[in-house]
């Protein structure tokens, strides 16, 4: 008997999904043959059976998320049989280090005339158009944090934080989940939208004369 393990698909990738199974249990195998196709955040591949037999237990279904090298399936010969505690065995997790316990936060001693404020408590004052001097902090030492900015807008507004507007989703409207490739992408790109500086160019140009041109044309 021999597992159908999750294969390393990446460098520094933990886990893949899987997509479809090619092969039910009960199903004869043959050695090379392909028997379920799984995804990254950056490709799907096609996971191959290593020996021919039947494929005798599924311990993952489609759409779930499955660390690397971890067993997705067996394969044995006809008439063999797995026992379901030695397939949870083998599929028990190490045990966790114990975590560290964290340090004591320093009080942050205010000086006069100056605002101690989070990083993100900042960005939300100043989308939100709030005075950071007229915000109470609850944060150490009297620090901002950002639930201080949120509860300062919802004072201003009459209690109320504002919300976006959702459009509704109707009975023709089709939902369709994101990939791990697609969620990989966007995240990349809302994180060099974040980090990287943007420089934007402008300029207007008289284009009379061409659409004259064109138009005669």
């Amino acid at each position: 008997m021999k597992p159908v393990i999750m294969p390393q698909v990446g460098h520094n990738i933990p886990s893949a999904r899987i997509i479809q199974w090619l092969k039910t249990e009960g199903q004869p195998v043959e050695k090379g043959e392909t028997v379920l196709v799984v995804e990254s955040d950056k490709a799907s591949f096609e996971v191959e059976a290593e020996e021919s037999g039947v494929l005798l237990r599924v311990l993952h279904q489609e759409g779930e998320e499955v660390e690397i090298l971890k067993p997705l399936a067996y394969i044995g010969k006809p008439g063999e049989t797995i026992k379901v505690e030695e397939a949870a065995a083998k599929e028990q997790p190490p045990a966790e280090p114990p975590k560290a316990t964290a340090a004591p936060t320093p009080e942050i001693m205010q000086k006069p005339g100056r605002i101690f404020a989070s990083p993100s408590a900042r960005r939300l004052a100043e989308e939100m158009g709030i005075d950071l001097a007229q915000v109470e902090g609850t944060g150490p030492g009297g620090r901002i944090i950002k639930s201080d900015v949120l509860a300062a807008s919802r004072s201003v507004s009459g209690g109320k934080t504002p919300t976006p507007e959702v459009s509704e989703i109707s009975s023709d409207d089709k939902v369709v989940p994101f990939s791990k490739m697609r969620k990989r992408i966007a995240q990349s790109l809302s994180l060099s939208k974040k980090t990287i500086p943007h420089s934007y160019l402008f300029v207007d140009v008289d284009m009379s004369e061409a659409l004259a041109w064109r138009k005669a044309a």
